[in-house]
């Protein structure tokens, strides 16, 4: 419940919940820039999902390239699936920037 508590006090909810149109958007982003390999976005808040349909060397690939450009997601090659969860503190321009990044590897996975 401190947890909680903190989060609310720090505005760390309403940070999500405004950043979460910016953040649907670089997901659909990623889609419409890699359509063949990411099927389907969702999220709330600065939680999303993103499909992708790849072979288990690109999911391989990708696992490496996420890890040694230091970006922390969930890949769950059993549901296909990424998870991005941003910490709530990220500011602007640090959301653009992973972003940036985040293509960067998909663009060097799948081409």
């Amino acid at each position: 419940l401190m947890a909680i508590q903190l989060y609310e006090e720090n505005g760390l909810f309403r940070r999500a919940a405004d950043l979460e149109g910016v953040f649907l958007n670089y997901l659909q982003a990623m889609k419409a820039r890699f359509p063949e390999k990411i099927s389907f976005v969702r999220g709330r808040g600065l939680l999303g999902i993103v499909e992708i349909e790849a072979s288990q060397e690109e999911w391989k690939n990708l696992n490496d390239s996420f890890i040694r450009e230091h970006i922390h997601v969930h890949l769950d090659t059993q549901r296909e699936t990424i998870i991005f969860s941003p910490p709530l503190i990220i500011s602007d321009d640090e959301l653009e920037q992973a972003f940036a990044r985040v293509g960067q590897i998909f663009a060097g996975v799948f081409s």
